[in-house]
C-alpha cells in the first residue's frame, strides 16, 4: 500500500488534486477570549445584578452591540476589568503583540482594545431584554443565536465579516 504524498498548505486552504479545500483555521485565542468574556459577563451579572452594558452602547431590539476597538466596547472591557461600582475584576486579558492576540492598553493603563490573532476587533452582542435570543449581523449574514446572554465574533483571517473564516463563539471549531 502506497503512502499518499503530503499536501501543501496554502493559507487556510489545502491544495489537492481536485482543487483547494478551505477550512477555517482554529483560533484558540479567540475561543479562549470568548469563553473568558462570556464567563465574566455571567459573573458580573451575578455579582452586580445586571449585565455590563456601558453608557454609549448601541442598544436596539433588546441587544447591545459592542466592538472592542470602539469607545463603548472598550468601556465594556473596563467594566469587566475593575471599572464597575464594586471595583471587582472579572476579566484579566493578556497583552497584545502588534495589536494582535490580546488587549492593548493606553498610557493611562486602561484597556484600549481587544484583538484576535489576525488583528481584528471582537464584536460582542449582549441580550439586554433577557429573551435568550441574539442576532449576530456579520456583513450580509445574520444569524439568530438562542440560549446565550452574550456572543462574540470576529472577521477572521480574511478581515471580512460574513465569510467562511469568521470566528463565532456559538459554533464549535
Amino acid at each position: 500500500i502506497g503512502v499518499a504524498p503530503a499536501l501543501p498548505v496554502v493559507g487556510a486552504c489545502i491544495a489537492s488534486n481536485t482543487g483547494n479545500v478551505c477550512v477555517p483555521r482554529k483560533d484558540s485565542t479567540s475561543q479562549s477570549f470568548s469563553h473568558r468574556i462570556m464567563d465574566s459577563v455571567e459573573a458580573y451579572q451575578k455579582e452586580l445584578g445586571h449585565l455590563p452594558v456601558p453608557d454609549g452602547a448601541q442598544v436596539e431590539n433588546g441587544q447591545a452591540v459592542l466592538v472592542t476597538d470602539q469607545p463603548a466596547g472598550m468601556a465594556f472591557l473596563r467594566m469587566l476589568d475593575g471599572g464597575n461600582p464594586q471595583d471587582a475584576h472579572f476579566l484579566i486579558l493578556k497583552d497584545a503583540k502588534s495589536r494582535k492576540n490580546g488587549a492593548v492598553y493606553g498610557k493611562d493603563g486602561k484597556i484600549g482594545g481587544l484583538y484576535d490573532a489576525a488583528g481584528n476587533p471582537f464584536h460582542i452582542v449582549i441580550d439586554t431584554q433577557g429573551d435568550g435570543a441574539l442576532e449576530a449581523k456579520r456583513g450580509d449574514e445574520t444569524e439568530t443565536v438562542r440560549g446565550k446572554k452574550c456572543i462574540l465574533f470576529t472577521a477572521g483571517w480574511d478581515r471580512k465579516l460574513g465569510t467562511w473564516d469568521d470566528y463565532r463563539s456559538w459554533v464549535g471549531k
